[in-house]
């Protein structure tokens, strides 16, 4: 059910993704893909955009935090309480090496580093927040789309018996009451039809924004309906299996908070080799001759300098590190909690919307038999026009939930998909 993706096929992937959405840009008749508005929003959003150049930036700081290692050239003017520029060491270059810290600057390097994987995982985790906002608003629009189309349906049908009631009417054969009836119930699906069409706009308005495509406010296209069948029944069989467990220690967002107590261990052990104190190697260079020093040669200095700060802050720092570093671990296993609750509230939530699909698929196959039936009856006196005009509203009714579960069970699935760690990718289509 699941399968290793190597990078060079995920970037496939990408691009496919990428190409897919391009040419809808440019057809705007095509039919709308979930998989191709995530595409061209990773590609194009500003948060994605941001994220990259945190990269860049900490990459910056990792190769700053590497320079720590090389000696430290000062240019020195000094003088004495006299304001005497003349005074010994008054102009000076001064060249330091550290000799020992106690792996402070290791630490810190590493530190650095650490925060590299971070920014790189955070990319991840921006990536896959942005495609759940992308499945959320597709699933609006799914709802609205298809909906759309029922209450349109159920428009007609009340047009086509406010038709044929106004017929009766005049031909005497019902009372005025009835096309009274007929016509409000129009005027209702009229209503639902116009609310329907208002939350696809809006939908579409929230995928134009994330996704960067200006067709979309105005698609009139189709949209990806539900799976076949024989897809259907794989992704029950896939979703039914879930390692929970697994997926949630492989999230990103717990690859994170591990690498946030190793940035925050890193901290610790440079904050401790501090207190222990630098062993360095100074160069003095003149740059003149001094009423004190008549020589311009260098002077050497071995020295020991420790930094315990003021009132010793140095050791209550390393202790308030160490506290965070337990604040950290704890972090850890929070976020693999809540991963896998997030993991089973979906899971639950398709299972659930699968049943509900089933159950309102055969609902809705009966609601339809039973209109039929109704429409024969009434001409044949068998029941009455109150209860054609409630077939009508049943069947319209039973329709727009099933498309509510569907859109539950596709959304579901898409978000299952977004929070499967790379390791790990749910496949869309069964082999």
């Amino acid at each position: 059910m699941f399968k290793k993706i190597a990078p060079m096929r995920a970037c496939w992937v990408l691009a496919f993704g990428v190409a897919h959405a391009v040419a809808w840009a440019s057809e705007p008749q095509a039919t709308l893909s979930v998989d191709a508005m995530v595409a061209q929003a990773v590609q194009t959003h500003p948060q994605i955009q941001a994220a990259k150049f945190q990269i860049e930036a900490r990459k910056k700081d990792l190769d700053a935090n590497r320079r720590m290692r090389w000696p430290d050239l000062s240019l020195v003017y000094e003088s004495d309480e006299n304001k005497n520029l003349g005074a010994a060491a008054s102009r000076l270059v001064r060249v330091e090496q550290s000799l020992w810290d106690y792996g402070r600057v290791g630490a810190l390097i590493g530190e650095a580093d650490v925060q590299v994987q971070l920014a790189h995982v955070q990319l991840e985790i921006q990536k896959q927040d942005l495609g759940l906002q992308v499945v959320h608003a597709w699933q609006q629009l799914y709802t609205a789309h298809f909906k759309q189309q029922h209450a349109q349906w159920a428009e007609r049908q009340m047009a086509r018996l406010e038709s044929q009631m106004r017929s009766r009417v005049q031909a005497g054969a019902s009372p005025t009451i009835d096309l009274e009836l007929v016509n409000s119930r129009l005027l209702q699906a009229q209503v639902d039809r116009a609310g329907m069409q208002a939350q696809r706009a809006i939908a579409l308005g929230q995928l134009r924004l994330l996704t960067g495509l200006p067709a979309l406010q105005s698609f009139s296209g189709e949209m990806e309906a539900l799976p076949s069948p024989q897809r259907l029944a794989y992704w029950v069989a896939t979703v039914q299996q879930l390692p929970v467990a697994e997926m949630a220690a492989e999230h990103n967002a717990v690859r994170r908070a591990h690498l946030a107590h190793q940035a925050m261990n890193r901290q610790l052990k440079a904050k401790s080799a501090e207190r222990l104190g630098q062993l360095y190697l100074r160069a003095d260079f003149p740059l003149e001759k001094t009423q004190a020093n008549d020589t311009t040669d260098p002077t050497w200095f071995v020295g020991l300098r420790f930094t315990p700060g003021a009132g010793f802050t140095s050791w209550s720092q390393t202790q308030a590190l160490a506290m965070r570093l337990e604040s950290a671990m704890q972090d850890v296993a929070a976020a693999r909690l809540d991963i896998e609750r997030q993991i089973q509230t979906d899971q639950q939530e398709f299972l659930s919307a699968h049943s509900r699909v089933e159950a309102l698929q055969r609902s809705a196959t009966g609601a339809q038999r039973v209109l039929d039936s109704y429409q024969a009856q009434f001409v044949a006196g068998r029941k009455s026009w109150l209860d054609l005009l409630n077939a009508v509203r049943e069947h319209a009714q039973t329709q727009f939930q099933r498309v509510e579960a569907e859109a539950a069970l596709v959304g579901a699935w898409e978000r299952l998909r977004m929070r499967s760690p790379e390791t790990m990718v749910l496949k869309a289509k069964p082999a």
